[in-house]
């Protein structure tokens, strides 16, 4: 069993892997946001690839406890020699003149339990996570559950389950759009 809690939970992108665990518990007091998503490369041709972020957990069931779910776009500024960092964390903003360039990578991420189930239940209630930016958040698993708050200020929730889904009473999903 994984086993993961903090004040914030964040999951970068590109592919992260827990595999060979019974199971995966992240618990947040604030919230578990999954951040970036869109990574341009270039393929043996020199044509541009997308790909997606994925989190991957192989078979085994994702419990997230949180006051809510979320994702965020990432930021990298570019260096002095010309390559790129990336911030902190995606809700960082720089101070106005700070940066010359900054590359912003938008929300696309996939949360995959391959066969397992994919749970959110409710954490603290009244803490305050904060705004992040939308994109695309999917969850995809043999069953989803929530009890809890997936929220995107704008973008595109989506779910993609084997056997099903089910809301519990008092669950919300809010893709807004500001």
């Amino acid at each position: 069993l994984f086993k993961a809690s903090g004040e914030e939970i964040f999951i970068g992108s590109g592919a992260v892997g827990l595999l060979g665990f019974s199971g995966i518990d992240l618990n947040s007091d604030g919230a578990i946001t999954f951040v970036g998503g869109i990574r341009e490369t270039k393929d043996a041709q020199d044509n541009f690839v997308y790909s997606q972020s994925t989190l991957y957990t192989g078979d085994a069931d994702l419990r997230m406890k949180a006051a809510k779910v979320t994702g965020t776009y990432l930021m990298y500024q570019k260096k002095d020699d010309g390559s790129y960092v990336p911030l902190v964390d995606g809700s960082q903003y720089p101070e106005q003149g700070e940066i010359d360039e900054i590359l912003y990578e938008p929300l696309d991420f996939l949360v995959d339990s391959g066969n397992g189930t994919i749970s959110v239940t409710q954490g603290l209630v009244g803490s305050d996570p904060g705004k992040s930016m939308g994109g695309r958040l999917t969850f995809q698993g043999k069953t989803i559950e929530n009890s809890g708050t997936i929220d995107l200020d704008s973008g595109i929730i989506h779910f993609k389950a084997l056997e099903g889904i089910r809301m519990e009473p008092g669950a919300k999903v809010l893709a807004q759009g500001k």
